[in-house]
């Protein structure tokens, strides 16, 4: 059985992933940041790497380069599924070696396909395997949903600090946007994660600038209402398990 490893920090996301893989017919492992991921990579040699690039100490690109440049890793194909603009990084990632560039949220199909041409294979576990797995992949999406219901009044505190002028709420805003659209994503969450990853953007694009202590009305405007329409898709979202 072909072996993948999941780099990503969000065990949420490892987790679906996981299962998403497994329901499929591939072997697992997992690594959070771009040292692990090393490491586990010249311990499990695995058959292809799934990598996300936002990681805590590197950045992902900074690993690609590594593992190409490691002679018993440079062979294992790469594919990056990550929340950036594909416009901006896919040929970057391409470039360094990576055999695809998906954004999230993927469709599973297009997932599946990837890999299979990476790996030139195709295999499924039985139906009782599938049923199994199927349960643990709803489990977890509803464990998600949960947490995220519950986080829902740090959300709407955030927003209000940030409406009433205190801009050091803009990094932790964006830090949980980050965070709900990657699970969100991974986990098939596709409105939620559209409206985090709306929020992540606009809140990225202001904490870049040199005026971003203090918001112009019309972003903070923008801002308030993508978190608003997050809070309502987090409240909408159902629990019905997505298409394997």
């Amino acid at each position: 059985m072909k072996e993948i490893l999941i780099v990503d920090d969000d065990p949420d996301i490892h987790r679906g992933m996981q299962l998403r893989l497994e329901y499929n017919g591939y072997d697992t492992c997992f690594a959070a940041d771009a040292a692990s991921a090393v490491a586990v990579a010249s311990t499990e040699q695995p058959d292809l790497i799934i990598l996300d690039l936002g990681l805590p100490t590197d950045d992902g690109f900074l690993l690609i380069e590594r593992l190409k440049a490691h002679p018993a890793l440079a062979a294992i194909p790469i594919i990056v599924v990550s929340a950036r603009d594909a416009r901006a990084n896919r040929e970057r990632a391409i470039k360094g070696g990576a055999e695809a560039y998906l954004q999230k949220p993927v469709d599973n199909a297009e997932l599946l396909a990837v890999i299979r041409k990476a790996l030139g294979v195709s295999c499924m576990h039985d139906f009782g395997e599938q049923a199994a797995l199927a349960g643990r992949l709803a489990a977890i999406r509803e464990t998600f949903l949960r947490r995220t219901r519950g986080e829902l009044p740090v959300l709407l505190e955030l927003l209000a600090r940030i409406q009433a002028g205190d801009s050091t709420g803009l990094v932790p805003l964006k830090t949980y946007a980050h965070r709900i659209n990657g699970s969100g994503a991974t986990l098939a969450f596709a409105a939620i994660s559209r409206s985090a990853g709306s929020l992540e953007n606009l809140l990225e694009a202001l904490i870049g600038t040199p005026e971003a202590g203090a918001v112009e009305p019309h972003h903070l405007r923008c801002l308030v209402e993508w978190g608003q329409r997050l809070a309502l898709d987090i409240g909408a979202a159902t629990t019905q398990s997505p298409h394997a």
